[in-house]
């Protein structure tokens, strides 16, 4: 029924946005849905709803060729992002207090992009296609992915680049390191998340 959800205030509200961009909300402390948050999302042809940004009041809207943010009353607010994308992602996670997003491609590419100006500020490939589901460490170093109908989940590293390395495209200073396999099934894993403090995932 519902095309992603997540928790935020702390983890005591549940936020569900279905494939028609439908906004409801669960309570967990009350157990009930939480009243006045039924909403409709106006989406254009090729949109979807992918994820809640700034702790639940907006909502991040991609196509293959928008990336846009709504919020206020409704999520009637929409703001369109610098950022042009490659194909439509399979994944996205936004990281709003270092303004930068991971997305997951459908050929298995890994991308860390900035929100305010579009830029590519590293790139990498994982070992198995379709990354089904990404997620930033609360201090940013870190990203973890879940990708493949083989459930890999491996653990990125978005190290600084070095300076010794002659990089013709200098607009990016970072790299992204692969830094352990954590895991590899016979099942698909299509989320992962750190906790809070980014000990556990």
């Amino acid at each position: 029924k519902y095309a992603f959800f997540e928790f935020v205030l702390g983890g005591s509200r549940v936020l569900c946005c279905d494939k028609a961009g439908k906004i409801s909300a669960f309570d967990l402390l009350e157990r009930s849905p939480t009243a006045g948050i039924d909403c409709a999302l106006t989406l254009g042809a090729g949109e979807q709803a992918v994820h809640f940004i700034d702790d639940g009041r907006g909502v991040l809207i991609l196509s293959n060729k928008v990336c846009r943010t709504c919020g206020g009353p409704g999520f009637r607010h929409c703001t369109e992002l610098p950022v042009s994308l490659r194909a439509t992602p399979s994944s996205v996670r936004f990281d709003e207090r270092r303004g930068r997003f991971a997305f997951g491609y459908p050929d298995g590419t890994l991308a860390i992009q900035s929100i305010h100006d579009g830029r590519i500020l590293a790139q990498s490939q994982v070992a198995s296609p379709i990354v089904y589901g990404t997620d930033m460490s609360p201090d940013g170093r870190y990203i973890a992915i879940a990708a493949g109908e083989i459930g890999e989940i491996g653990l990125w590293e978005l190290a600084p680049r070095s300076r010794t390395v002659d990089v013709q495209d200098a607009s990016d200073s970072f790299e992204l390191r692969l830094v352990r396999k954590l895991h590899e099934g016979s099942q698909r894993v299509g989320m992962v998340s750190f906790s809070p403090d980014g000990k556990l995932l």
